[in-house]
């Protein structure tokens, strides 16, 4: 990214003009088979920074 555009962007956020995109992330995990280590995962992740939206699926071993 050029300085110039860096600059933008700085002004840009600066300003609160900025547009945030959502991504849905589907992650596996292994060795996640119970509901005592989805609870863990949830608490651990419940508070993260940009996150909207968290779903542990421990049956499928899958984060989402």
């Amino acid at each position: 990214m050029s300085r110039m555009a860096l600059n933008q962007l700085n002004f840009t956020l600066f300003q609160g003009e900025y547009e945030m995109s959502t991504k849905q992330l589907d992650i596996r995990v292994a060795n996640l088979d119970c509901e005592h280590d989805a609870a863990a995962i949830e608490r651990g992740l419940t508070n993260f920074p940009g996150l909207n939206q968290l779903k542990v699926y421990p049956k499928a071993a899958k984060v989402s």
